[in-house]
């Protein structure tokens, strides 16, 4: 699977923002859209559920399963990771919307 330009671009804006804010989300500000960008297109795997959160037909929040299928004790094992919300829709409920419906995803 491949991010269609939209939506990757929207995705590198959140994590663009969330960096250069201060997240602590493995990268280092003043985040490179450009290694953002690779970021995210490396994230569409098999082995990866990508999440994302809509409002008026604009991303504003993502989250991610990756699943450990390929791992000798992995068939029911999963994690959560990179739970964001677009710094201008947080305090909104969208990162609890996010896990609720990774934690569905995930049963």
């Amino acid at each position: 699977m491949k991010l269609d330009v939209p939506t990757a671009a929207a995705l590198t804006e959140i994590l663009v923002r969330l960096v250069d804010g201060g997240a602590s989300i493995r990268f280092l500000a003043p985040m490179d859209p450009d290694e953002a960008a690779r970021y995210w297109a490396q994230v569409c795997q098999p082995h990866r559920v990508l999440l994302l959160a809509e409002q008026d037909k604009r991303i504003v929040g993502t989250a991610q399963l990756q699943l450990h299928t390929t791992y000798p004790n992995g068939s029911h094992r999963a994690e959560v990771a990179k739970v964001l919300a677009h710094p201008e829709f947080q305090r909104r409920g969208i990162g609890r919307a996010l896990i609720r419906r990774i934690e569905a995803v995930a049963r």
